[in-house]
């Protein structure tokens, strides 16, 4: 299933099969993978984020952008494309860790 872009040319397409594998991939793994995207911002200006995605949170990517180190929301229909990256290649702020919730008693 893809999601629909909308605006201008890039309303012929779709986010792929492939970048949704991708960013489940960096989802599932964000020590190992993070995704480079290339996104239209809501002024038009496209520009290119290496981020660690967190969530899919309605038709948003919630991610850690890595260069503002900040939580950033990126509209599925606004990434042009995705490319899956090696984390350890990135500049991280720290390493992200799955840990056990505190009421787990691990």
């Amino acid at each position: 299933m893809g999601f629909e872009r909308v605006g201008g040319e890039q309303a012929k397409g779709f986010l792929s099969h492939s970048d949704m594998l991708d960013i489940s991939r960096a989802l599932e793994d964000p020590d190992r993978w993070a995704v480079r995207i290339t996104y239209t911002r809501s002024d038009n200006k496209t520009t290119s984020r290496i981020v660690s995605p967190v969530r899919f949170y309605k038709a948003n990517l919630q991610a850690l952008c890595l260069g503002r180190e900040q939580m950033r929301n990126f509209a599925l229909s606004r990434i042009q494309s995705v490319e899956l990256v090696d984390a350890r290649d990135c500049l991280m702020p720290e390493p992200i860790e799955k840990r056990p919730s505190p009421d787990s008693g691990k």
